[in-house]
């Protein structure tokens, strides 16, 4: 769900004035966050991995300009990131597929070969359309013996 949808959506649809200070507010934040921000475990290792094979790495992204360069700072593989998209390149952001599809067209990729990961949380109406496979993930809380709590395990179906 695109920032100006959840914004409405958990807003109640408040007047416009309201909703443009909460999209700041948000924005706000996201500036100050930074030192909170890492990547998941493995995640450069797997980019990295992918770059090696010879593959591209393109970050289809919906986030606005400002909040892509944050996060890819935090991911800190530049490097080896070929092409990117924000939110600047479509008009709806997930569920609908047209970020996937400017990401695509960037790479000069053929969607058919293509498989996108999605999680439980990106929503259950994603749609891999024009010819995207999308696979959902599974999470699940995983607890070794002996060991309270737990750690989240993603299995990629």
């Amino acid at each position: 769900m695109d920032g100006s949808r959840l914004v409405r959506t958990s807003s109640d649809d408040a007047p416009d004035d309201v909703q443009e200070r909460l999209s700041d507010g948000h924005s706000r934040y996201y500036r100050e966050i930074p030192p909170l921000l890492a990547p998941l475990p493995g995640a450069r290792a797997l980019l990295r991995r992918v770059a090696d094979l010879g593959l591209q790495v393109v970050l289809a992204s919906s986030a606005p300009d400002d909040e892509l360069e944050i996060l890819r700072k935090v991911l800190g593989c530049d490097d080896i990131i070929s092409e990117t998209t924000s939110s600047r390149d479509v008009d709806t952001a997930k569920p609908e597929p047209d970020i996937l599809q400017v990401a695509l067209d960037r790479a000069a990729v053929d969607p058919k070969p293509c498989r996108v990961r999605r999680g439980r949380r990106m929503g259950r109406t994603c749609r891999g359309g024009r010819g995207i496979a999308v696979h959902r993930t599974a999470e699940r809380r995983h607890r070794p013996r002996g060991v309270a709590g737990g750690r989240r395990v993603t299995d990629l179906r």
